[in-house]
């Protein structure tokens, strides 16, 4: 499902899809409309495992205490 919210004349509005590519054909559409701004969307990740946010590697070792091994080749 992805949500498009946006603005007209200062009054919030937003609208469900979902079709990713219908999502972005009306963001497209809000942007070229006189009178809207503020246009985005959002969606709900399927398939996450993790908690939000950022994992970093410190020392060498990943969040969870696994060895970091993954290198760039070029």
């Amino acid at each position: 499902m992805y949500m498009v919210y946006w603005m007209f004349e200062n009054e919030a509005r937003n609208h469900l899809f979902s079709d990713l590519s219908v999502a972005i054909l009306h963001c497209d559409a809000l942007n070229n409309t006189k009178g809207v701004s503020y246009v985005t969307m959002v969606s709900k990740i399927d398939g996450n495992v993790t908690k939000m946010g950022v994992s970093g590697v410190e020392n060498g070792k990943l969040p969870n205490g696994e060895t970091y091994t993954w290198k760039k080749r070029r």
